[in-house]
């Protein structure tokens, strides 16, 4: 049903012009009703892991493929939910942060892994 609803939502969104004349999706009025009305559901098949590993576990393993994070802006039906997407929020905002979690959740093979791949995505962005 989610996934429906998702794919009727998506066919509303119409490319405009912006004053820069970038192209853009822009939702319908009505669209912010719908992404409300089913943000928990969104979140947890988007971030499934959460209620089986913390934030700072989680950005320790997954920092490094996520391109961009404004989840933490939202506001959650259920409250452990808001609070575990605002906590890696704040974590993917700090590099340091990020970092002294990778450093405390992996292992020396796991990092050494993590920073390869890191490097890998700065080398070719266009793979990723």
């Amino acid at each position: 049903m989610l996934r429906s609803l998702m794919r009727r939502a998506a066919a509303f969104l119409r490319p405009v012009q912006d004053s820069a004349s970038d192209s853009q999706l822009i939702p319908p009025p009505g669209f912010e009703w719908l992404a409300d009305q089913y943000r928990d559901e969104i979140f947890d098949r988007l971030f499934a892991s959460w209620r089986r590993m913390s934030p700072e576990e989680y950005a320790a393993h997954n920092a490094h493929t996520i391109g961009a994070y404004s989840l933490h802006y939202n506001r959650y039906r259920n409250p452990e939910m808001g609070r575990w997407a605002r906590r890696l929020g704040l974590i993917l905002e700090s590099v340091d942060e990020t970092d002294r979690c990778r450093r405390e959740h992996l292992s020396a093979t796991e990092y050494a892994e993590v920073h390869r791949a890191i490097e890998l995505i700065r080398l070719h962005p266009e793979l990723f």
